[in-house]
């Protein structure tokens, strides 16, 4: 599996920017907060838990697609993050996660870590991701999880050669290749942005899904990897899920 122990990564190799996609109205979480962002999971809110990675990267800039409530999210967070200067970009409509890089393109010229705010990825390896994307020199490399199919049903599945190399990819499969789940933690290189004008929307979903910008990469002969990115991670859409990765990361503690 395509998951390195290595303590020595090569952080300094490329120019990285951390773009965290945080304009979804989270409806089904029904609690008494402004913005689901910024719900709390062990005591940092979900944005915190995704700024906190930009260390990882030493991230130049972070990117935040806003859209439903925005105000409230940009009062907390402010205009940088540990003396890291962010940017809000508005994706309006919301028309998924490709649509929401779609947005922000014309402000990446680098590699970059996408993050999407409604997950909590539990003792990461982001760090070791990078590396594993500066010496494959790939143009992707998808986080991935293990996890049950019942989760990998709600996200991504993908299929990987013994180099981690991925051959195929589906959105929210009845039956998934493998025991790992996708996630929306992915290193990219700028080259991915080159195609997003010749990604369709999804047919079924009428949006601009991640998976369906992966496949038009590989068709395309893009090189996209998958590196086992954490231990485990959470997609915080109900009530049920923040208790599962509370629960999760106290017993990590």
């Amino acid at each position: 599996i395509c998951k390195s122990t290595q303590d020595n990564y090569l952080l300094s190799e490329v120019e990285m920017k951390q773009v965290i996609l945080a304009a979804g109205k989270g409806t089904r979480l029904k609690l008494p907060v402004t913005n689901k962002c910024l719900a709390t999971v062990s005591g940092k809110t979900l944005i915190d838990h995704n700024l906190e990675l930009s260390s990882e990267i030493n991230a130049s800039e972070i990117i935040i697609i806003v859209g439903y409530n925005k105000e409230p999210l940009i009062e907390n967070i402010g205009s940088s993050y540990n003396g890291i200067p962010i940017k809000y970009v508005e994706q309006e409509p919301q028309l998924g996660i490709a649509h929401g890089i779609m947005k922000a393109a014309t402000n990446i010229k680098e590699s970059f870590l996408m993050c999407l705010s409604d997950e909590v990825l539990v003792s990461n390896r982001v760090n070791l991701c990078v590396d594993f994307f500066n010496k494959t020199k790939a143009d992707c490399v998808c986080g991935i999880v293990r996890d049950t199919n019942e989760n990998i049903s709600k996200a991504y599945t993908v299929k990987f050669d013994g180099t981690g190399l991925i051959t195929d990819i589906m959105e929210k499969p009845r039956c998934s290749f493998n025991e790992f789940k996708g996630t929306g933690y992915c290193v990219m290189r700028s080259s991915m942005l080159e195609i997003l004008p010749y990604l369709q929307k999804n047919p079924q979903r009428g949006e601009y899904e991640m998976g369906d910008w992966i496949r038009l990469a590989i068709q395309r002969g893009m090189s996209c990897y998958a590196f086992e990115i954490g231990n485990a991670d959470f997609n915080i859409n109900e009530i049920s899920d923040l208790k599962k990765a509370e629960e999760y990361i106290n017993k990590e503690v």
